[in-house]
C-alpha cells in the first residue's frame, strides 16, 4: 500500500534534540482533540527515557491516557521501540541487540492511520539520526519521513544557533522532497532569549520560510505547559498549515 499512513497527518521533526518537540507534538495533538477529532499520537523510538515520559506526554495529550503510567499494551503501541542510554536510537538498538525494520514501523504507523482521524508522529533527534541497529544512511529519521508520507513540522531551540541548525534542516528535508508545513521555535530554556524580529527575518532569509511561532518557556504543569503549546500553535493556524502541506491538498 502507498500514500500517507494517515490522510490527515504530521510528522514532528527537530533540528537537534532537546529542542521541545514533544511539547510541540502535544500541543498539536491536543488542539486537534479538542477540536473533537480521534487522535493517535506515534513515537516509535525513544532512547533515555525510563520511564517512558514522552509517551506519556503524547498519551494524555491525545486523550487516550490519565494521571500515571501507562499501560504497558498501549504504551507498546505508542512508543514501540525504547532502549535505555540516551543515544541514537540505532546505537540503543546496536547495543541492545535490537533488530529493527523501518518497514515494520511504517506498518505499525499505517495500522495506528486506520483507526484514527489525525496521527501526530514524533521523531527522535535530527533529521539525521540513525534509528536501526545497521547504522545505515538510508534509515535515518529522514527516511521514516518519507516512507510514512506525512508533511513535517520543523521544531528548533531559540539558542545560538539555531539560524543554521534550522537551514540544515530544510535544505536535507527539501532535498528529499519532504512537504513542509512549518518551523516553530521553542525555548526550551528561560535563559534563552525570545526571538526578536531579526531572528525571525534570518531564519526566513536563510532557511527559506519565517517561523509560525515561538512557544515561550512555561514553569509548572505538564497540563500548563502543553496548554500553552496548544494555545500558541492554534493561533498561528498550524495545523491549517499542516492540512495544505498535506499531499494532494488544494
Amino acid at each position: 500500500m502507498t500514500g500517507p499512513v494517515c490522510p490527515r497527518g504530521v510528522f514532528v521533526v527537530g533540528t537537534d534534540t532537546g529542542v521541545g518537540k514533544t511539547l510541540v507534538a502535544a500541543g498539536l495533538a491536543r488542539m486537534m482533540r479538542r477540536r473533537g477529532n480521534r487522535v493517535a499520537v506515534f513515537k516509535p523510538f525513544l532512547s533515555g527515557d525510563a520511564a517512558a515520559e514522552d509517551a506519556q506526554i503524547l498519551a494524555r495529550a491525545a486523550g487516550l491516557a490519565g494521571p500515571g503510567p501507562l499501560q504497558p499494551a498501549l504504551l507498546d503501541v505508542i512508543a514501540p521501540f525504547r532502549f535505555r542510554d540516551p543515544v541514537a536510537p540505532g546505537i540503543g538498538a546496536r547495543r541492545e541487540g535490537c533488530e529493527i525494520s523501518l518497514g515494520a514501523v511504517v506498518d505499525d504507523a499505517r495500522a495506528l492511520g486506520r483507526v484514527s482521524e489525525v496521527m501526530v508522529v514524533e521523531g527522535a533527534g535530527g533529521v539525521l539520526v540513525p534509528l536501526t541497529h545497521t547504522l545505515r544512511a538510508s534509515e535515518c529519521v529522514i527516511d521514516l519521513v518519507v516512507a510514512l508520507g506525512l508533511p513535517v513540522v520543523v521544531v528548533g531551540r531559540t539558542a545560538l544557533g539555531t539560524i543554521n541548525h534550522t537551514a540544515l534542516t530544510m535544505a536535507a528535508l527539501r532535498a528529499r522532497g519532504v512537504a513542509v508545513a512549518g518551523i516553530v521555535l521553542s525555548q526550551v530554556d528561560p535563559a534563552h532569549e525570545i526571538p526578536d524580529a531579526d531572528l525571525l527575518d534570518a531564519i526566513h532569509g536563510v532557511a527559506g520560510m519565517r517561523p509560525l511561532c515561538v512557544i515561550p518557556f512555561v514553569s509548572g504543569s505538564e497540563a500548563i505547559r502543553v496548554g500553552t503549546a496548544a494555545r500558541k500553535l492554534d493561533g498561528c493556524g498550524a495545523w491549517d498549515h499542516v492540512e495544505a502541506a498535506i499531499p494532494g491538498a488544494r
